[in-house]
């Protein structure tokens, strides 16, 4: 699958994977009393972190911080943090090391990965993996990384089924809207071409930054 196939198949990564861990089950005794939200990860998986975050905005009691580093501060290392560590490949070093600061501080642990080291360690130490599949560039696999994170956040108590319900109600749509307007001769087409080779400024505001990075 060639760059362009994979990032029009993002409404069905959406699908998909909803439909592969729609069952998924965690001992809520075991991710009680949640103070706040850590997503670790970087590329893809971060900008995943903070569209959910975008999404999520005034409609999640819980602070979620996105952390693109090896470490964390001192104020998330206590048991009453939830760690996501996401990382495609499982094999990225931030979020490795990620995964060792969180098992050090918190039991509520959980990953997101292909495999890899991620998968290798957190199999051994018992701590839940949400598989994703491979093949994949990591930053075009954002719809699997995405939906996962809402659904875990779903599946814990922390946010209303009305935000999976939504996502899935709008999946469809996308694939009508590149039917509409993305193929050749058709608007987006053309303002592609009349782009193409110039010099192209973004404009956002602090509510549509992940928006815009990932466009960039």
């Amino acid at each position: 699958m060639n760059m362009q196939d994979m990032i029009k198949s993002f409404p069905d990564q959406l699908l998909d994977q909803y439909n592969s861990i729609k069952d998924l089950v965690f001992s809520l005794d075991d991710f009680s009393d949640i103070d706040r939200i850590v997503i670790s990860g970087m590329g893809g998986s971060a900008i995943s972190g903070d569209i959910v975050k975008l999404i999520l905005r005034n409609n999640i009691k819980k602070t979620v911080h996105i952390i693109r580093d090896y470490n964390c501060e001192e104020l998330y290392k206590n048991d009453s943090t939830l760690f996501i560590m996401s990382s495609y490949s499982g094999n990225t070093e931030e979020t490795l090391s990620m995964y060792k600061v969180a098992k050090a501080c918190s039991k509520k642990n959980i990953c997101i990965t292909t495999g890899g080291e991620l998968k290798r360690l957190a199999d051994e130490d018992g701590i839940p993996v949400v598989s994703i599949p491979e093949g994949f560039q990591p930053r075009a696999a954002l719809g699997y990384s995405l939906i996962s994170l809402i659904v875990i956040l779903d599946k814990l108590n922390l946010i209303s089924n009305f935000h999976i319900e939504s996502i899935l109600n709008s999946a469809p749509k996308l694939h009508s809207f590149y039917e509409s307007n993305c193929r050749e001769n058709q608007y987006a087409h053309k303002i592609s071409k009349n782009i193409y080779g110039g010099f192209i400024t973004i404009y956002g505001t602090a509510s549509t930054e992940p928006i815009v990075s990932r466009f960039r």
